[in-house]
């Protein structure tokens, strides 16, 4: 996603300077959760490891944004198959729900989806599709409570 909210049409988000605080503040709340982990947790594994998901990968700015914008998106509850619930979140060393962390990402999150609405504004002959019944379901389960489910939709 191109920066430009700020103006640097050739930037992406997490190469800010405005990201880098939050980037610094994200590390050093996740540094933290790591080294408080058992020694025999198989994500440390992985954290000290050699394989792509490793130390490297997760503190890449572009990886972090993308986490601390589902740590944004948390804060409502949104339920859909690309964001995790918060109780999962919370099982998750790379991810942080601390309020104070929220409250500082908050308004960065807020100008980029103000910029968003402004470039890409919902049209108005948009589809609003009903919730599904019963015997559209029937070749496929979806718990109820998921038919009338909040999806987050940005474009």
């Amino acid at each position: 996603m191109l920066a430009s909210c700020f103006n640097l049409k050739e930037q992406f988000y997490s190469q800010t300077f405005e990201f880098r605080h939050i980037y610094n503040y994200y590390k050093e709340l996740i540094l933290d959760n790591i080294s408080k982990l058992p020694k025999e947790d198989p994500f440390l594994k992985d954290w000290h490891g050699k394989n792509k998901y490793n130390r490297n990968y997760y503190l890449q700015p572009v990886e972090v944004f993308a986490r601390c914008f589902e740590i944004y998106l948390s804060q409502f509850n949104l339920r859909n198959g690309l964001l995790l619930l918060n109780e999962e979140l919370k099982k998750k060393a790379e991810y942080t729900l601390d309020p104070d962390f929220i409250t500082f990402i908050t308004p960065f999150f807020q100008n980029i989806m103000k910029v968003l609405k402004k470039e890409f504004p919902v049209p108005k002959n948009r589809t609003y599709y009903e919730p599904l019944t019963n015997s559209q379901t029937e070749y496929f389960h979806i718990p109820a409570e998921d038919y009338n489910a909040t999806q987050l939709s940005l474009f």
